[in-house]
């Protein structure tokens, strides 16, 4: 049985005797590099993003609930039971049939499809990429309030002027957070020659659409 909380002889809270305010100072301080909920959510939409196997773009989504919790992850790939290795992943080649668009499962959608709730509802979705005018139905209709997103590289293409047109409309707020800072973020997982990093470099890369580096494990916003 649990001890009572009792009154000390100067009026403060006591256990056992001792004072529940005499912690030392010195010893009882926070870390204050520690990663913000956004940097942790969108690090783990990126980390979901290294599972994909499009060799273009890799694109991740993490939906997490009012309480913070995870709710679901996803990345772009094809549909269950279809070969990896058969399917298409080029594209801009003359027959639309021999590209990957009309085949690939957008990361937003394995996502929704993925949950382990009931629903998505009033959630929030964070993702490595601004999402287009499909996931963008998906989004709305599911109920997600609010998208949380890294780049909008793309966003000038009409399928994502399409998506940012329906967010305002139906009221779903859309967050960027390209401004996170990589070194920052990374900085808090390098805790030795082969670990932490990769992030960083797909946050940069993601910026300057240049070629994947090297991968090696890595583990890596406003409230």
């Amino acid at each position: 049985m649990t001890a009572p909380i009792s009154e000390g002889v100067h009026g403060t809270p006591e256990l056992n005797g001792v004072s529940l305010n005499d912690f030392s100072t010195a010893s009882n301080v926070k870390r204050t590099d520690y990663l913000s909920w956004d940097e942790y959510f969108m690090s783990l939409a990126f980390l979901s993003a290294m599972r994909s196997k499009d060799p273009i773009t890799q694109v991740g989504v993490c939906i997490i609930n009012s309480e913070k919790k995870i709710v679901a992850v996803g990345y772009n790939g094809m549909p269950v039971g279809l070969s990896d290795d058969e399917m298409p992943w080029t594209k801009g080649l003359d027959d639309p049939l021999q590209n990957k668009h009309l085949y690939v499962c957008h990361a937003e959608l394995n996502a929704v499809l993925n949950k382990n709730s009931a629903d998505v509802k009033n959630c929030t979705l964070y993702s490595t990429l601004f999402p287009c005018n499909e996931c963008a139905k998906v989004i709305i209709q599911c109920g997600i309030k609010e998208v949380v997103y890294f780049s909008d590289a793309k966003i000038n293409k009409p399928q994502y002027n399409a998506a940012k047109i329906m967010f305002a409309k139906a009221g779903v707020k859309t967050t960027s957070v390209y401004h996170m800072a990589p070194s920052s973020m990374s900085s808090s997982i390098q805790q030795d020659g082969t670990h932490g990093g990769y992030l960083s470099q797909l946050m940069k890369r993601q910026r300057n659409k240049v070629a994947p580096p090297k991968v090696y494990w890595a583990s890596t916003t406003r409230f």
